[in-house]
């Protein structure tokens, strides 16, 4: 009931401010000569769409800039900086921008933390450093409405009502169903120890991931906590997650398939994305041992053709899609048109790791087609 009130407050609190800076707007839009710039009306309003467009990926830079000042100022170092798609990653050779989209996130900056103890590790500059720049840009609203009406005054307002918007609903705790937002896993890091070690834990993986390393060939302390496990903590239920994932890269099928078995119960805490992703994970090994039964409804509800649609281009996703087409379907055309995807995609994608392991399960599936055993595959 908490839960449920406190999303209501956060939504009515978003939407009295949204109500707020869209009639401020168009009083000052309606105040701004329709010839000042243009003559023509249709005009108009396709220059204030795309100024709104501009100033909002300029709000989203700011807002990860600001994760970026707080992670630096806190010894962390970069994995990957991304607005919209383009995301700037670095490898062992250097930097390098690829192409990545992340559902429901319009930016994302990632940072190693300095060490692995938890407890010499600050995460709530890191973690606030976007809402609390996107804050400092707020007041601009207020500058702006003091000018008379220009395109000067609407573009400041407009740039100052964006960065409230996002400094508000990064800022304010709110867990998706999804994933949470900044001002919730700075809440749920700073009082969890256990939830802290996590996300120590978690960047690290993510660093090692992102330049190369398998899984399987990262630290096994990586992936337990010394902290005590707390029940309900969406960071703490990410590890299990990951020591399922370390389990399938080493080989440990029927372990980690009984570690994800858990996870996709509905009493599981895993943020909405992962739990998403452990049920496509089980759906993979599903075709890979007997593809002519696999139950694929999971692939008609609701959020998972959400994510499905939004990461079209996850080599993970691409590789599930192939199963299906040439173990399930047995359409080797569309198999085709999947495997010629993959390989543009990886030629932008930014996970090193990630792409090793969706090719290698490619060639999985390309030799169970071929009349492979698959005991001998698993074992």
């Amino acid at each position: 009931m908490k839960k449920k009130f406190y999303k209501v407050m956060f939504g009515t609190l978003l939407t009295g401010v949204g109500f707020w800076l869209g009639y401020q707007l168009a009083a000052m839009v309606a105040q701004i000569p329709s010839q000042s710039m243009f003559e023509n009306e249709f005009v108009n309003f396709g220059f204030i769409y795309l100024l709104f467009f501009f100033l909002f990926l300029v709000a989203i830079f700011i807002h990860e800039l600001g994760h970026y000042i707080g992670g630096r100022l806190s010894r962390y170092r970069l994995i990957s900086f991304r607005v919209g798609s383009w995301v700037l990653v670095r490898w062992d050779e250097g930097l390098f921008w690829k192409r990545f989209t992340l559902h429901g996130t319009l930016g994302q900056c990632l940072m190693a933390p300095p060490s692995s103890d938890s407890n010499q590790v600050p995460v709530l500059l890191y973690n606030l450093g976007g809402p609390l720049i996107n804050l400092l840009f707020a007041p601009l609203i207020v500058l702006g409405l003091k000018m008379d009406p220009s395109w000067w005054s609407l573009s400041l307002f407009l740039f100052g009502g964006l960065n409230l918007l996002l400094s508000l609903g990064n800022g304010i705790p709110f867990k998706g169903k999804i994933i949470s937002n900044d001002g919730m896993n700075a809440w749920e890091l700073y009082h969890s120890p256990a939830a802290r070690e996590a996300f120590v834990k978690q960047m690290l993986i993510t660093e090692g991931l992102t330049r190369g390393r398998r899984l399987k060939d990262l630290p096994v302390e990586l992936f337990h906590l010394k902290s005590p496990v707390e029940e309900g903590n969406s960071f703490v239920s990410m590890m299990n997650y990951y020591w399922a994932s370390y389990l399938l890269d080493k080989g440990a099928y029927r372990e980690g398939r009984g570690i994800l078995d858990k996870l996709v119960l509905p009493s599981g805490t895993l943020p909405g994305l992962l739990k998403i992703f452990s049920r496509l994970a089980l759906l993979s090994l599903e075709l890979l041992e007997n593809p002519s039964q696999v139950d694929l409804s999971i692939l008609g509800e609701k959020e998972t053709k959400q994510v499905l649609k939004a990461m079209k281009d996850y080599p993970s996703i691409l590789s599930i899609q192939y199963s299906i087409a040439r173990l399930r379907n047995q359409d080797q055309a569309e198999a085709d048109a999947i495997r010629h995807q993959l390989e543009k995609v990886i030629q932008t994608y930014p996970t090193k790791a990630d792409i090793e392991m969706a090719l290698e399960d490619v060639d999985m599936v390309d030799r169970i087609a071929a009349g492979e055993d698959v005991a001998s595959l698993f074992s």
